[in-house]
């Protein structure tokens, strides 16, 4: 089963015809609900209902013609939905917190990458879609104090970075992503000197790796956008620094893990 989550992926990611995509999604689905939700009924038959009305919407588009507007705003839609992005990041505030850490990973990190490389490819503006995602994301954790929602809607405000950044580099980000994301989930109820490092990391500060790939996403917007990531960012950092200054920490030893996600993106 968790093989076939990987597998759904593969199938996805080397498509180009929509109903092998849709094919894709659905053992990608299946198996994700397999390995992780079959304790949590209410939210595996959520999870389930909105994926599953997902593919439903990449299937029909499926059969209209890619230069129809309405197939784009099917396609559209339909990978918001399954990203969890917002306005329709709802669920994830609901099925998350039932997931364990490899589950959470997973949902915050590759169940992500299909739909997000198909909507780098599609012919059309993101400005608005990063724009929503990157500002409710840092607002949302300004009233929040538990690490597990600071960390939902980091994630939501994650993919506006995802969804602004050109194609070319968007795989070396969200690679560089993924590897900072992981110390963060599995200290994230810790007292450990290894969650300060690494939450400080997915902020963004110098001289980590969060930073530098932030600054390189930054140099490839214009001006204007620049501003607006960098006032979001802001945002954010507040939420993050009050999240950790409420804490007390051991002073124990960094992980490998920890060090690796945060010398990384400095190579």
């Amino acid at each position: 089963m968790f093989l076939g989550i990987f597998m759904g992926l593969i199938i996805i990611l080397s498509s180009s015809h929509w109903p092998i995509i849709w094919l894709g999604f659905e053992l990608n689905m299946m198996c994700f609900l397999a390995c992780f939700l079959k304790e949590a009924k209410k939210q595996a038959m959520l999870y389930f209902i909105l994926q599953s009305l997902g593919s439903l919407l990449i299937l029909g588009a499926s059969f209209l013609s890619e230069s129809k507007f309405s197939f784009l705003n099917l396609i559209i839609l339909a990978l918001v939905l399954k990203l969890g992005a917002a306005p329709l990041h709802f669920w994830l505030v609901i099925v998350i917190p039932r997931l364990s850490p490899l589950g959470l990973f997973l949902i915050m990190s590759f169940q992500k990458m299909a739909p997000l490389f198909l909507l780098s490819s599609l012919p059309l503006s993101k400005d608005m879609v990063s724009l929503s995602n990157l500002f409710l994301g840092s607002i949302m954790m300004l009233s929040l104090s538990s690490p597990l929602m600071v960390m939902i809607f980091s994630g939501v405000s994650q993919m506006g970075w995802m969804f602004i950044i050109p194609p070319s580099f968007l795989k070396i980000y969200m690679f560089i992503y993924f590897i900072i994301l992981a110390p963060v989930i599995f200290y994230l109820y810790s007292s450990s000197l290894n969650f300060f490092f690494s939450m400080l990391n997915v902020a963004g500060l110098p001289p980590f790796s969060g930073f530098i790939i932030k600054v390189k996403a930054i140099l490839s917007l214009s001006k204007k956008k620049a501003f607006l990531f960098l006032s979001a960012s802001g945002i954010a950092l507040s939420s993050y620094s009050r999240l950790l200054l409420n804490k007390s920490f051991s002073k124990d030893k960094l992980s490998f893990l920890t060090l690796f996600s945060l010398l990384v993106g400095m190579v």
